[in-house]
């Protein structure tokens, strides 16, 4: 067999293949995260009228319309009530440029209308159902 055509020398040419291609779809598909708290009046749940309940669930219907388009991939919060410190929301998505993800924030109707705030960072997805470690 010539040089080259071996079945471990083949493995490895495509494991590294594979690796090259993996480093590329992480630079052209760039994950973010945004973290949401609520702002100092939806703190106290007492302030929680109805009103509020239609932003939240209009925040609730905008991640979802996002979930089914394939960019929101990880939603979800603390299991703390108002009030405590470490209450706050988490949504990993796909975005081509960070001025596009901060967009998708500001577009999140509770951040829209002021029931919580968010900061958006760069975010390395290192490890996750069905992606290889």
């Amino acid at each position: 067999m010539e040089a080259g055509l071996t079945g471990q020398h083949y493995g490895s040419k495509a494991v590294h293949c594979y690796k090259e291609t993996l480093s590329l779809l992480k630079i052209l598909i760039m994950h973010f995260i945004y973290v949401l708290g609520l702002t100092g009046p939806y703190n106290d749940a007492a302030n929680w009228d109805e009103e509020a309940d239609k932003i939240l669930s209009l925040h609730w219907n905008y991640l979802v319309d996002l979930h089914k388009k394939g960019i929101m991939q990880v939603v979800g919060r603390t299991n703390y009530e108002p009030g405590h410190p470490g209450l706050m929301g988490i949504a990993i998505f796909k975005a081509e440029t960070e001025a596009a993800a901060t967009e998708i924030m500001n577009n999140d109707p509770c951040v829209k209308y002021g029931v919580m705030t968010a900061k958006v960072h760069p975010f390395n997805l290192a490890l996750m159902q069905g992606m290889p470690a």
